[in-house]
């Protein structure tokens, strides 16, 4: 489930030192990057638009959790004909190198 918070109460947790990972949150109905780099705090959306975090203090944001786990590769069929095992196997083996892929991927991200 999502948090909320207001700004205020995020710049508080930084200023008195805890660790706050770049997040997702949610002004209004716009989702910002939240983002601590060398001592700035940069706020903004994906389509380029700044939050003005002075502005806002007192407003309640909404910080959106990556809920979604790592998908599973596919594990080795029994039981199947011989024709159908070979084009099986070979779909199983190009599905997972996408979940591979995929994974590798959003891991790269965080």
């Amino acid at each position: 489930m999502n948090k909320k918070i207001k700004i205020i109460d995020l710049l508080v947790k930084i200023a008195k030192g805890e660790e706050i990972p770049n997040l997702k949150i949610k002004h209004w109905k716009q989702i910002y990057n939240f983002n601590i780099k060398m001592g700035f705090i940069t706020c903004q959306s994906d389509e380029g638009y700044n939050l003005d975090l002075i502005q806002c203090l007192n407003d309640e944001v909404e910080i959106l959790e990556d809920n979604t786990e790592e998908i599973e590769e596919l594990q080795e069929f029994e039981y199947v004909d011989t024709y159908d095992k070979n084009s099986i196997e070979a779909n199983r083996q190009k599905i997972n190198e996408l979940v591979r892929a995929y994974n590798k991927s959003r891991k790269e991200k965080e």
